[in-house]
């Protein structure tokens, strides 16, 4: 009997799985939806992707930990395999985010302590179905942050009432320019300057969640649905921030037509073509388009690099509110969504020439008050 030459043998051998079959399963494990070709992963990667497809718990929960664990992977390289869940690599992996980033700035504390947490609940889940040696998952398990000096809080930082309005101005000034885009910066502007929404807050929210005004009510409300932590919570709005997102809607309606009550309450429109039309409007408008915008705005407004954050506007919000006189930190907590009214408190730190405006206004009184008892008669 003679061998079967390679010309004999069939080109797939029944129940084998083909490469492009394992790269298809690959990726979809990745979230990615359809296959790509001939791209390599490492088995880090493959591990911490079919962890990620296992997640329960809000959307915005998830893709927080999704990103944390790619940043992870990302650092740990292209070769990296199930052994850097270690003890070695996680404690190499935290002196990395102690250190600045590229661009000078710290990770706060709390950003390092949900890096961790993530990772955490990756290595639990790989004990859990023996994907890494118990030992070496329980001494990574064991890695504590250390412990650093407490410092007092600094103040965010925040646009004063004028470099505010400037910003304002700048988008007000787009509207002679190109009255669709224009319309729609002066609302985000006004919903995270004047309402305080944090930018994933302001990017999830829908058209119906511009809440109609109730009979009696003096200011409208947005149904804030995806908040931190999962919170709902109802955000009144100013009347200027009210106004701006009828108009931004308008302006949407004429250029764009009708939109349903589920669209996004804020798209992005793409580049503006010669007719007036844009490239690709309809995307929610996530943090790093807003971060964009605020720069945009921030150059042409003057304002300070390190000010053109999207961010920085909730903070202005909160610091222009908690510096009127009687200021309710209560009301404030519920506007802004804090859990803990103590995360509130810190937009009411002490200000140097405020203590000495109001020792000087105490001393005065105090003068006033002995000038009206005249001299003591003791």
């Amino acid at each position: 009997m003679t061998d079967p030459t390679a010309a004999d043998l069939p080109a797939v051998i029944p129940g084998q799985v083909t490469v492009d079959e394992v790269l298809a399963e690959v990726q979809l494990a990745r979230g990615q939806g359809a296959p790509v070709s001939g791209e390599l992963v490492s088995p880090l990667d493959e591990l911490a992707s079919t962890w990620t497809a296992t997640l329960v718990g809000t959307p915005q929960t998830q893709a927080t930990y999704a990103k944390a664990i790619r940043r992870f992977v990302a650092w740990a390289g292209p070769s990296a395999g199930a052994e850097t869940l270690s003890l070695e690599a996680l404690s190499a992996y935290h002196a990395h985010l102690a250190r600045p980033t590229p661009d000078g700035r710290r990770r706060a504390p709390a950003t390092i302590r949900k890096e961790r947490s993530a990772l955490n609940a990756l290595i639990r889940w790989a004990l859990e179905h023996e994907l890494v040696d118990r030992r070496q998952g329980e001494l990574a398990l064991s890695v504590r942050l250390p412990h650093a000096k407490r410092a007092a809080r600094e103040r965010p930082t925040a646009l004063t009432e004028h470099l505010y309005g400037r910003l304002l101005a700048a988008a007000e000034a787009q509207k002679t320019r190109d009255q669709v885009q224009g319309a729609r910066d002066v609302a985000i502007v006004r919903v995270l300057g004047d309402a305080g929404l944090r930018c994933e807050e302001l990017a999830h929210l829908d058209r119906r969640d511009f809440l109609p005004a109730r009979r009696g009510a003096r200011v409208r409300v947005l149904d804030v649905r995806l908040g931190k932590g999962a919170r709902q919570r109802h955000v009144r709005l100013t009347p200027s921030a009210a106004r701006s997102l009828v108009a931004w809607d308008r302006a949407r309606t004429t250029a764009f037509g009708p939109a349903p009550a589920d669209a996004p309450l804020f798209v992005t429109l793409g580049r503006r073509r010669r007719n007036g039309s844009y490239a690709h409007p309809g995307r929610r408008c996530h943090e790093p388009v807003l971060d964009e915008l605020v720069k945009r705005l921030g150059r042409r407004a003057g304002i300070p690099a390190e000010l053109r954050r999207a961010h920085v506007l909730r903070h202005t919000m909160a610091t222009r509110w908690a510096a009127r006189p009687g200021a309710n930190l209560e009301v404030l907590r519920r506007q802004l969504g804090h859990a803990d009214l103590k995360t509130t408190q810190i937009y009411m730190q002490a200000d140097d020439e405020l203590d000495e405006r109001e020792v000087l206004a105490f001393d005065a009184g105090a003068i006033a008050l002995e000038r009206d008892a005249g001299p003591s008669s003791g």
